[in-house]
């Protein structure tokens, strides 16, 4: 530990070498048995005392008993190490809530000691610039003051001080820091052993929660831990277990064979690979009622890497061999089940490939040609077309909205129905193209497990019963028109006859209307002849 000594002329380390007398030489060994006395002091206070805070409270009254201090105090870093708290005080003060019950790293020269890891140490408080209330100090008469960091390795555990009304000798300063040490070490013991039950707590705690049973033995492979788990698989056994052998509570058959396999513990405690085993196995209980499991082992180390014991953690697998069987059971049925698909998907492309239509398989989102039976080669000009994507295969239906309708009866699982579509096609493969009339069917196809990988097309080409029909209502709709004029000429020539015949009969009614007055007139005229007289 480095140091920093503030001492004044006259005091007793470095003094002049002179003879001592017998009386100098007894109340030296009296101040040595003194200072080992508090050593031993401090170290069965730590012993003896059941908490930390009354042993570092005995240490620090043995500080002001035996060196004369005018009080003492000691602190320890809280866990966020950033506070030093106060934890014990004897002498002038022994209230722990003060100004000084919490001290931040770094600030006041408590603070300061924690923070630069080494020990303060002067015989000349009153001017000391680390002691800052000078006024309280000679008020009180202090003289000296001695600081230590408490240091384990490189943790900080807090700091420990003293005032003393008189100067601090060189060996007082020594034994004062071989207690800081002391006090240190124990300090460090209690965390790391708080640390370690906590630890060991909550390592219970989540053992006993878990469904897998969970095994510890010691370096002996004797049981020393079962969990709530392990219990129940080996029945009313368990709680004989702990303290007896391994394989006295744990033994393993082969599950194939039914044979007895080697313990994994046993590997484990040899040091072995921490690795399951390479066959499934059986656990047979005290009680002859076998259980399959599956287990892990691994060796259990401490920080110098020796071995303490070894953990096996199993868990009872007659479930999941159960689910293994109707898995396996399962995949028979559907590796059986795709066989006959196979099958039966061979003997459908045996027929389609002699179809009077053209017909071809898609396979995949990239809709490749998995199939093109003849009639379709000769619709696409005869191109090697099987095994590529379609829009690698034929390229000019881009636009046209054939490659969109396959991705929508791939994602939808909707067949599509199409009548007389006009495509443009290249029928020689010569990249020219021709328009043409196809009606067709995309027809999803789906797998054992619902999934669509296929669409099945089955196209024909009607460009002449379309253009033949096209003809044909064009020369119907020539009929219908020509007969609508001839209907015209009747209707027109029909209403003019009847306007001659209409004509005809006014011209005979005046012809007869004249007549009959001629014949009229004829008769006066006669009957005036018989009287004498002509008409006037």
């Amino acid at each position: 530990m480095s140091t920093s000594i503030h001492t004044t002329a006259g005091d007793p380390p470095g003094g002049p070498d002179a003879e001592r007398t017998g009386e100098a030489l007894r109340a030296e060994r009296d101040e040595f048995r003194r200072l080992l006395a508090l050593g031993a002091e401090v170290t069965g206070a730590f012993a003896r005392t059941q908490t930390l805070q009354a042993a570092l409270q005995e240490g620090a009254q043995s500080v002001v008993d035996h060196v004369g201090a005018a009080f003492a105090r000691i602190w320890t870093l809280d866990s966020a190490g950033t506070t030093l708290l106060l934890e014990a005080s004897a002498g002038l003060y022994t209230h722990l809530d003060g100004p000084h019950g919490r001290v931040p790293v770094g600030q006041f020269k408590i603070g300061l000691i924690a923070e630069e890891r080494r020990a303060h140490l002067t015989n000349h408080v009153l001017g000391d610039p680390r002691v800052g209330d000078q006024a309280w100090a000679a008020r009180e008469g202090l003289v000296a003051f001695a600081g230590y960091p408490l240091l384990a390795g490189d943790r900080l555990l807090g700091v420990v001080a003293l005032f003393a009304r008189h100067a601090l000798d060189e060996t007082t300063l020594r034994a004062l820091e071989v207690v800081s040490q002391t006090v240190a070490a124990a300090v460090a013991r209690a965390r790391d052993q708080d640390s370690l039950v906590r630890s060991e707590a909550r390592l219970t705690a989540v053992l006993a929660g878990i469904t897998e049973g969970v095994v510890v033995t010691d370096e002996a492979g004797q049981v020393t831990f079962l969990n709530k788990a392990a219990g129940a698989l080996l029945g009313d056994q368990a709680s004989a277990a702990r303290g007896l052998p391994h394989h006295r509570v744990l033994t393993f058959l082969d599950e194939a064979s039914g044979q007895p396999a080697d313990s994994p513990l046993t590997a484990a405690l040899l040091g072995g690979p921490i690795e399951g085993p390479r066959t499934p196995l059986l656990l047979r209980r005290p009680d002859g009622h076998v259980v399959p499991v599956e287990l892990h082992a691994a060796p259990l180390r401490n920080e110098s890497g020796g071995l303490t014991g070894v953990v096996l953690v199993l868990r009872d697998a007659t479930e999941s061999r159960r689910a293994e069987r109707a898995a396996a059971e399962l995949l028979r049925v559907q590796e059986a089940a795709r066989a006959e698909l196979a099958l039966e998907r061979q003997r459908l492309y045996s027929f389609l490939m002699q179809a009077p239509a053209g017909i071809c398989v898609l396979r995949g989102p990239e809709h490749i040609f998995e199939l093109a039976n003849q009639l379709y080669l000769q619709l696409v000009g005869g191109r090697a077309i099987v095994g590529l994507p379609i829009r690698q295969a034929l390229p000019e239906l881009e636009g046209q909205g054939i490659y969109e309708l396959l991705d929508r009866v791939r994602s939808s699982g909707e067949p599509f129905v199409g009548k007389e579509i006009l495509l443009r096609v290249d029928r020689l493969g010569t990249g020219a193209l021709d328009e043409g009339y196809f009606s067709f069917i995309y027809q999803p196809m789906r797998e054992l497990d619902g999934r669509i990988d296929a669409i099945l097309v089955h196209v024909l080409e009607v460009t002449e019963q379309v253009v033949g029909r096209k003809k044909l209502e064009l020369a119907v709709a020539e009929a219908q028109r020509l007969g609508a004029e001839q209907h015209e000429v009747a209707e027109r020539t029909r209403a003019l006859l009847d306007e001659v015949s209409t004509q005809a009969r006014e011209m005979e009614e005046a012809v007869r209307a004249m007549q009959q007055r001629l014949g009229e007139a004829e008769q006066r005229a006669a009957q005036g002849r018989v009287d004498g007289t002509t008409p006037g």
